[in-house]
């Protein structure tokens, strides 16, 4: 079950993308560098994705900045990311903006 996270539409704010789980069973593997990662929002619009950062050299995932987003609205965020020995995984999150 993907995760849901709360923002509110005035935060830029980082969420973090854990991908040691995911790397301890692939030794040596690793994100190499913030290109190899691609977001994809639904609805696009508002919620606009910002920097991609490597967290340990990509070796324990990315955390990826957020701003923006229209109130009342959940957002779908895919992250398909290519590791450096060219494995291809994809990790979903939701967003749920609400001005409080």
């Amino acid at each position: 079950m993907a995760k849901v996270f709360e923002k509110q539409p005035s935060e830029i704010i980082d969420y973090f993308v854990n991908m040691i789980d995911y790397f301890e069973e692939l030794e040596g593997d690793y994100v190499e560098n913030t290109g190899d990662v691609t977001v994809n929002i639904e609805p696009s619009g508002s919620l606009i994705a910002g920097a991609t950062v490597l967290v340990n050299g990509g070796k324990d995932g990315f955390k990826q900045w957020f701003s923006g987003g229209t109130d009342k609205t959940k957002y779908k965020v895919t992250f398909l990311v290519t590791t450096y020995v060219g494995r291809v995984e994809e990790f979903e999150m939701y967003i749920k903006v609400k001005d409080t």
